[in-house]
């Protein structure tokens, strides 16, 4: 895994079903911020508002205190306590943002 600034490997564990989380960190490569990110799974998952506004906030802060000068991305390992489970993603600022796939809920 990539390192956090202080050179620990980067960690965020939530209460969010594992399906939610996922869905979370696809919007996150497909977003600009987590902020975003979490703003458009929260429409399609109201009920987790609260827990997708904190692991944002928590990913937001990890990336602005990065250097990226160091490495393009910073790599996340995103772990659903309830399902335990795990997820890694790779984002970062200098990384190339794609578009939205334009799925529906649901059809996957």
């Amino acid at each position: 895994l990539g390192k956090g600034d202080n050179g620990a490997p980067v960690c965020v564990a939530s209460h969010l079903p594992y399906l939610i989380l996922r869905e979370l960190g696809t919007a996150l490569v497909t977003n600009t911020s987590a902020t975003d990110a979490a703003v458009s799974v929260t429409s399609r998952h109201p009920e987790y508002k609260r827990l997708l506004k904190m692991v944002a906030m928590s990913i937001d802060h990890v990336l602005s205190s990065h250097d990226s000068g160091k490495d393009k991305t910073v790599d996340i390992l995103m772990y659903s306590i309830p399902d335990d489970r795990f997820d890694v993603i790779g984002i970062g600022r200098n990384v190339m943002q794609l578009p939205p796939l334009g799925i529906p809920p649901g059809r996957h």
